[in-house]
């Protein structure tokens, strides 16, 4: 999936995006509370400054993210 449809489908509503492929997306500064990311391919992914609170990220797969500065914090 591309980063757009992700952003796009995210500002209409929809938070489950399990199993997703999001490897090598850009996702820098995008807000994504809630969102589950339940075992999605987040390899190569830039996250950086992502704010991701309260989002499901079991066994999702972050090999080679940039996740500096990203909140991925419970809350």
């Amino acid at each position: 999936m591309e980063a757009e449809e992700l952003l796009r489908r995210y500002a209409a509503g929809e938070r489950d995006f399990a199993g997703v492929d999001l490897s090598i997306a850009d996702l820098t500064d995008a807000n994504l509370h809630g969102i589950d990311l339940t075992t999605a391919d987040l390899d190569s992914s830039e996250l950086s400054g992502a704010r991701a609170s309260s989002a499901n990220l079991s066994s999702a797969a972050f090999s080679q993210a940039n996740l500096s500065a990203a909140n991925l914090s419970g809350q």
